[in-house]
C-alpha cells in the first residue's frame, strides 16, 4: 500500500470500512456479535467488533491489503481524496 493511501486511510473505523466494502460489491456471508464475514468472489474478510476502532493499525493494514482495493477503488469509494 501506498503511503499517500495508507495516511489517509489508517484512522478509518469499523462502521466506514463496512459501509465502503458493501458499497464496492461484498457481501455480508456471516454474521456473530463478535465479528463479520464478507466475501467477493473467493475473497474473503472478517472483521471482528471489540470496538468501534482498530487499535491496532497493523491490523487495519492487513484487512485493507486482503481487501486488494486499488489507488482508484479508494478513490470511488471516497475513503480518499
Amino acid at each position: 500500500m501506498k503511503k499517500i493511501i495508507w495516511e489517509q486511510v489508517k484512522s478509518i473505523d469499523k462502521n466506514r470500512l463496512i459501509k465502503a466494502l458493501e458499497k464496492d460489491g461484498w457481501l455480508l456471508d456471516t454474521e456473530h456479535k463478535k465479528f463479520r464475514t464478507y466475501r467477493k468472489g473467493i475473497n474473503k474478510v472478517t472483521i471482528h467488533y471489540h470496538n468501534i476502532e482498530f487499535r491496532n493499525p497493523g491490523l487495519l493494514k492487513k484487512l485493507l491489503e486482503a481487501i486488494d482495493w486499488q489507488e482508484k477503488d479508494y478513490i470511488r469509494l471516497k475513503l480518499i481524496k
